[in-house]
Parts: structure tokens; sequence; C-alpha cells
């Protein structure tokens, strides 16, 4: 996605539907001031559009303020460095839509790895070969799957692949080592 288009679609949200939400809630702020205490409780509802109204205004700022994957695993690695050797090998630069997911993604795993590794070292890699990108992450620690009804992270992991058209796998040898392969150029099916 183009730098034009995603700056009209944030146009659009925030001139479209944040202020029709924002206008609802006025609205709700109205009827709460005029109607009796115990007809109707609109405050759950006030509430409700105040939260839809926040993630419109969060989207149209992540339009707006596209940031790199590498800028953005950088960040994300900037208060590590003292707790874990880091290597990163880059070699890819990602579309927009890319790298919005790949940075969910890796966002995912390196807080698994502070939560639950116990590791020491991180290598981390973005690499192509004719047909697809591959993103790895790898630390050293003592590996472990947690999967139950409760956790959705690497249920996230694996959607977000999805929408990348690709692939999520985890292994756990001498560690853990999650990849997510997907193609460099998505088909348009």
């Amino acid at each position: 996605m183009s730098d034009s288009s995603r700056i009209e679609i944030a146009r659009e949200l925030h001139d479209g539907i944040a202020q029709e939400l924002v206008a609802m809630g006025y609205r709700i702020d109205l009827l709460m001031g005029s109607a009796p205490v115990e007809s109707i409780d609109l405050l759950p509802l006030r509430l409700h559009i105040m939260t839809l109204t926040q993630r419109v205004r969060d989207e149209v700022f992540g339009l707006r303020s596209y940031r790199d994957f590498s800028d953005e695993l950088d960040q994300m690695l900037r208060d590590l460095h003292a707790k874990y050797l880091i290597t990163v090998k880059s070699e890819v630069s990602l579309n927009p839509y890319q790298s919005a997911l790949l940075s969910d993604i890796a966002h995912e795993l390196i807080r698994n790895i502070e939560i639950h590794a116990g590791a020491s070292r991180i290598d981390i890699s973005l690499t192509r070969d004719s047909e697809l990108l591959h993103f790895q992450i790898r630390d050293d620690g003592r590996g472990g799957r947690y999967d139950s009804d409760e956790r959705y992270g690497l249920r996230g992991i694996a959607e977000r692949a999805h929408l990348l058209q690709g692939e999520f796998s985890i292994s756990h040898e001498n560690g853990t080592l999650a990849c997510v392969s997907f193609p460099i150029t998505p088909s348009l099916s």
C-alpha cells in the first residue's frame, strides 16, 4: 500500500467513522443529561463509544505514522541489549502491510522470550529466497509451548502469518525457533 493510499484511508476514517462516533457520543451525553436516571442506563453504551473512538484514532495514527520494520524492531530491542546477547540479520524491505503484521508478530515472540524462556541469547533474521520471505527468532532458553484455551499469543501469530498468506512454525530444540514464511509478493486471490 502506498503512502498516499494509507493517508487517504486515514483521512476517510478520521473524517467519516471517527466523526460519527464522536457525534453519537455527544447525543448520548445529551440523552443522559435529560433522561430520568432510572429510565435508561446509557453509561455502558457511552463507554463503548469512547473505546471505539479511541480505536479508530489509533488506526488513523498508525496509518499516518508508518515506520519501517527494521525501525520497529530496533525500538523493541532497545532496552533488551543489557539483558540478552542479540543478533539481527535483516536483508529485506517490507511493504507497510507486511511491516505492520511482522512487527506485531515480533513483539509477541519477543514478549514470550522475556516472560517464559529464561534465555540469554536472541537471534533474529529476515531473509528471502526466490519466492518467500523468512522471519525467524531463535532463543537459547528452556523452550516449551504453552497452548491452552486462555493463551492466544501463538494463535494470534499464526493468524497474522495467515494474513500474510504464509505459515507459522515453532520448534523446541536447544531453545525455541519460531519461523514465519510468507510470499514476497502476495497473490491477489
